[in-house]
């Protein structure tokens, strides 16, 4: 068996510490809305695995992915971690998008359902995330992910815990 030469793939990213301190500052849609708009980066990991944020509004964000070649599993298909990667972003920014200044949350959980694989030159996917319930100190919110032509593919729900400034 011969095997073709390794591919590449150049990673780029900025440093954070701008997302953190207007997070910190002005809150958690200022920031989102700050990635949306190009004025501030993308997190790192976001850009590792090729993630998008595209609308953000107080407790709802949308991602995109264009899954490729570099997310396959060893049987060819789109690796689920992939999919639950997405869910847990579009969670866990929902949820930031609601958080004023000086807040921090930590995820307490997360459940992923699979409905359908992600299948090699399936093309885009959607994540949208929403909140189902605000609390002074637990927030539950639900995300699908589904296929360009919006057919569900994965489903998660997360609770998380908000932690005030003291």
């Amino acid at each position: 068996m011969t095997t073709a030469p390794p591919r590449t793939q150049l990673l780029r990213w900025q440093d954070p510490t701008p997302l953190r301190e207007t997070f910190q500052r002005e809150g958690g849609l200022v920031m989102l809305s700050g990635i949306v708009d190009g004025l501030l980066p993308p997190a790192p990991m976001t850009e590792l695995l090729g993630f998008k944020l595209v609308e953000v509004e107080a407790g709802r964000t949308v991602w995109i992915a264009d899954p490729d070649e570099q997310h396959h599993n060893e049987v060819g298909l789109v690796h689920g971690g992939l999919a639950a990667g997405l869910l847990d972003t579009a969670l866990g920014t929902t949820v930031v998008s609601a958080l004023p200044a000086g807040t921090r949350c930590a995820s307490l959980n997360l459940h992923v359902d699979f409905l359908r694989p992600l299948v090699p030159g399936g093309g885009r996917v959607r994540c949208e995330g929403r909140i189902v319930r605000l609390g002074s100190r637990i927030v539950v919110a639900d995300a699908e992910l589904s296929d360009a032509a919006g057919e569900a593919l994965a489903r998660a729900s997360s609770t998380v815990s908000i932690v005030r400034a003291t």
